[in-house]
């Protein structure tokens, strides 16, 4: 955590704005009237050099540029010189901060830009000139920090680097907000997301070290089409999520190690899309992608799954969503927290892999004025359900739920649509329902291709005047 005391000393620093500033590329002028410092640019892109470059509390840095699209790069070319902006800075359009020594954006700091962007790795000249995708590269290990808060438009904020801790508050409306971690980080337009290059990292660079932490508040919010996007891009590292991650298009979350304490939002209308890449994912908090309209979508794929907290992708007027867990390794995939793709017709619940999946949880799939949804859980080793309850009961027909594999193991079907469990386990207590209300009862099947275990309750029996019992 050396880089995050070096960034917090740069807050005693004397200067209290931007100093020795030098444009080398593009046109623009730097003026300073008592506490402010003014950044005046002609051309829709600038790059200007400063020997330093922070805000002290109580000043401001403006940079006044052509229009919402144009940028400035500000690159701090003096070494050992960490910015600290405890002030405010502003502008109309995208500011970028490259700095190695790191950033601090502290408690009484506030950016407001269009668009914002913070990196300990720098870019070239030309590079930047250019517009379009823009590669980032170096080898700081000094982090950004933000205790403040950021807020941003359709230019949205991105920070690269090798740590970066989040106790403030990110707002981006209408644009994204991206962290990428590698010696390597391609940044595109500002409106898609940040890229880290997997192979820099499997050269050794900071496989263990980089670290996303988030313990305050990201927000993306947008139109359709518009941004609300949240990218965590870290993928020989650690991502920790304790605080809170809202958007109102998708989270995704690509990182060596999640541990996901807070809440992540996607709610709305229609829910939107969590997805979750990782070699170990814990999940002991809640995940929201519930929509009045129709549920989202949450896909957590990791070799490691330990879910202990709530997943809600339900719709209370329309179509559920989809939830599909998949483990790619030998090991436990453990859902001691309840999956809810219910909705006015049930949605989708998917948990599968080759390690042994143990679940206690509540799965409901229930369709509240349609059809039951769909649940499958199987492991290619061993599918238990210790006290568990799935529902796909539907008010009219009965939905399927299948643990273990398929009906007869599949061996009916042109192409396998579920893994066969080894062996199945029902324990006493458990429940297996996908009855139908007003029509006919839905399906579940048990299997294993060796042991199978019963000792729970499964109903899909079908009422009304045409309803017929389900199929078990």
């Amino acid at each position: 955590m050396g880089g995050v005391l070096a960034v917090s000393s740069a807050g005693s620093a004397s200067a209290q704005n931007p100093t020795g500033g030098n444009v080398v590329a593009g046109a623009a002028t730097i003026s300073t009237a008592g506490s402010t410092l003014n950044v005046n640019a002609s051309t829709d892109r600038a790059v200007i050099n400063w020997q330093s470059f922070s805000i002290g509390q109580g000043n401001t840095a403006n940079f006044n540029l052509p229009s919402a699209t144009s940028a400035v790069l500000n690159r701090v070319t003096t070494p050992n010189t960490p910015s600290a902006i405890h002030g405010a800075l502003n502008s109309n359009g995208n500011v970028f901060l490259v700095n190695p020594s790191g950033v601090l954006v502290g408690p009484s700091g506030v950016i407001n830009t269009n668009g914002f962007t913070a990196s300990t790795f720098d870019i070239g000249n030309q590079d930047f000139m250019n517009g379009g995708p823009m590669t980032f590269r170096g080898s700081s290990t000094a982090d950004i920090v933000n205790q403040g808060t950021i807020n941003t438009g359709s230019g949205g904020a991105h920070f690269i680097a090798n740590q970066f801790n989040n106790s403030g508050a990110i707002n981006s409306l209408g644009g994204s907000v991206t962290v990428g971690s590698g010696q390597s980080v391609t940044y595109s337009n500002g409106v898609t997301h940040v890229e880290a290059d997997m192979a820099t990292l499997q050269n050794g660079y900071s496989e263990t070290a980089s670290l996303i932490n988030n313990s305050g508040a990201i927000r993306a919010t947008g139109a359709v089409m518009a941004g609300g996007e949240v990218y965590l891009t870290n993928p020989g590292g650690k991502v920790l999520n304790s605080g809170t991650i809202a958007a109102s298009q998708s989270v995704s979350i690509n990182t060596g190690q999640l541990n996901h304490l807070g809440t992540m939002e996607v709610s709305g209308t229609s829910g939107g899309t969590v997805s979750v890449t990782s070699n170990d994912a814990l999940i002991q908090g809640r995940i929201d992608a519930s929509g009045t309209q129709s549920g989202g979508t949450v896909q957590i794929r990791s070799s490691t799954v330990d879910q202990y907290a709530a997943i809600d992708a339900s719709s209370t007027s329309g179509q559920g969503g989809e939830v599909a867990i998949e483990t790619s390794a030998a090991y436990t995939a453990t859902t001691a927290g309840d999956i809810d793709v219910s909705g006015a017709d049930g949605g989708s619940i998917a948990i599968t892999g080759p390690g042994r999946i143990v679940t206690s949880a509540q799965l409901d799939a229930t369709g509240s004025n349609g059809n039951g949804g769909t649940i499958d859980v199987s492991s290619s080793t061993k599918t238990s359900m210790l006290g568990a309850t799935f529902d796909a009961s539907g008010s009219v027909d009965g939905g399927t739920i299948r643990v273990g594999g398929e009906f007869q193991g599949g061996r009916d079907l042109s192409i396998d649509e579920l893994a066969n469990s080894g062996q199945t386990l029902i324990s006493p207590g458990s429940q297996i329902i996908a009855t139908g209300e007003s029509g006919n009862g839905g399906t579940a099947i048990v299997w294993s291709d060796d042991r199978t275990q019963f000792y729970g309750g499964v109903d899909v029996s079908g009422s009304g005047a045409d309803g017929t019992g389900g199929f078990v």
